[in-house]
């Protein structure tokens, strides 16, 4: 995938499958600044997006994911269902879509995402 040409040049992104954790927490180096009780809680993005895979709505994905977080005890930033080619919203789960979550956990931004669908 290219997107446009501006002052960076062309931008090109490879995908790659994300590196997680033995309990699901994607590797990043912004883990080291999590308590042990914030590293519990930090699961949350992972089973966020497992729970809203199960949604046969993108509103119903988002607002499980929401939720699901929040009950850690994480401040979300967003947590989006998105075309998986183009990132940009989607209405339904017509082509593949991916989860994306930003979301706080004391001063840590964490971030995760994952294909949330085949076509169906």
């Amino acid at each position: 995938m290219e997107a446009d040409r501006g002052r960076f040049g062309a931008l090109r992104i490879v995908p790659c499958p994300t590196m997680r954790e033995r309990d699901g927490l994607a590797m990043s180096s912004r883990n080291r600044y999590l308590s042990s009780e914030e590293r519990t809680a930090a699961i949350a993005l992972s089973r966020a997006m497992q729970v809203a895979h199960s949604a046969q709505r993108v509103e119903t994905a988002e607002r499980l994911m929401r939720e699901t977080l929040e009950s850690f005890g994480l401040e979300v930033e967003y947590a989006v269902v998105r075309d998986a080619r183009t990132l940009l919203p989607v209405t339904g789960f017509e082509r593949p879509t991916r989860a994306l979550i930003a979301a706080r956990l004391g001063s840590t931004r964490l971030i995760d995402n994952a294909p949330m669908t085949v076509w169906r």
